[in-house]
């Protein structure tokens, strides 16, 4: 909050042809901000989900484009590059076992 009232953060909204509505969100003068985008799939109904780009004012870097293109076009394939991950982590969030079956169809 403190960045904000001292005039520090930077904050761009533009639209972008592959990712529809993007923010950067940086702090004037310093490196490190980041775009973040809501994106839509198909078998997500009317869901949208965050994706996250390091980056410059200057827009995500088009391998970064073509990452979040390959990896989202398969929410399954994705979900299977994550499941060591989220297995780890569900019981701390959850406070159960993880389940046997698939929820997601």
């Amino acid at each position: 909050m403190n960045g904000d009232l001292l005039g520090r953060e930077e904050v761009i909204e533009k639209d972008h042809p592959h990712l529809g509505h993007i923010v950067y969100f940086g702090r004037k003068g310093k490196a490190g901000g980041y775009w973040e985008a809501e994106i839509a799939h198909p078998s997500l109904a009317k869901k949208t989900f965050s994706v996250i780009l390091p980056g410059s004012k200057a827009g995500p870097e088009t391998a970064q484009i073509e990452f979040v293109r390959s990896t989202v076009s398969d929410l399954d394939a994705l979900f299977e590059l994550c499941r060591a991950s989220f297995q780890k982590e569900y019981r701390n969030w959850t406070k159960a076992a993880w389940p046997q079956e698939r929820i997601c169809a």
